[in-house]
C-alpha cells in the first residue's frame, strides 16, 4: 500500500504543479492521464536490471493525450508489446474523444525497436526530463510541439529526479 500512496502523492504534485509559463500545459490535470500514468508507475518493476528511458517533453499524438510518456493511444490500445503493458485486457483507458488509432512518431519507433533489445529484461521505465506538453501556436490557433525552454526544464528537474528516486526506493522497499 505504500507504493501506491507514494505514486499517487507524486502523481498529484504533477497535477497541482504551477507550469512557468503559459505555452506548456499540465495534461495531468485530466483524471484519465492521472489514472494512467499511476498504473504505469505502479506497474514498474525495479532491479538491477531496470532500464530507465528519458525524453524531452510529452508529445501531442502521445503522452498529452495518454498521460505516459513514449506512449500513443495507439500503442496503449495495441497490446504489441513483449511485457504484456498494453492493450485491451488492461486497466488504461484514453481520455473522451482520444482516437485509439492516433500515433505518435516517436512512441511508434520506440515500441517497435526497443523491445528487442530488452525482452529478456523488466519492462522499461519511460519519463520526460520536462513532464509536460510544451507547445507553440500557429497562425490558426493549433498547438504543435516544440522543445521545453531552460526555464521549463529547471522548473521541472525536480520531478524527473523525484520519480527515478521513489521508483528505486518504493523498490527497494519491497524487497
Amino acid at each position: 500500500m505504500r507504493r501506491d500512496a507514494e505514486v499517487e502523492r507524486f502523481v498529484q504534485s504533477l497535477a497541482d504543479a504551477r507550469l512557468p509559463n503559459r505555452q506548456s500545459a499540465n495534461v495531468y490535470r485530466n483524471a484519465t492521464r492521472r489514472a494512467n500514468l499511476k498504473r504505469w508507475l505502479n506497474t514498474y518493476e525495479d532491479s538491477h536490471r531496470s532500464t530507465i528511458f528519458v525524453g524531452e517533453a510529452l508529445g501531442r499524438d502521445g503522452g498529452a493525450i495518454t498521460g505516459i510518456p513514449f506512449v500513443s493511444p495507439n500503442v496503449l490500445t495495441s497490446g504489441d508489446d513483449p511485457w504484456g503493458a498494453f492493450g485491451p485486457q488492461t486497466s488504461y483507458s484514453l481520455p473522451e474523444k482520444a482516437n485509439p488509432n492516433q500515433k505518435e512518431r516517436t512512441a511508434t519507433r520506440f515500441w517497435k525497436h526497443v523491445p528487442s533489445h530488452l525482452d529478456d529484461l523488466p519492462r522499461p521505465l519511460t519519463w520526460n526530463i520536462f513532464p509536460f506538453w510544451p507547445y507553440q501556436v500557429d497562425g490558426d490557433g493549433r498547438r504543435f510541439n516544440r522543445t521545453p525552454t531552460k526555464e521549463e526544464i529547471d522548473f521541472a528537474i525536480e520531478k524527473t529526479i523525484a520519480a527515478v528516486e521513489f521508483v528505486r526506493a518504493m523498490s527497494a522497499d519491497e524487497i
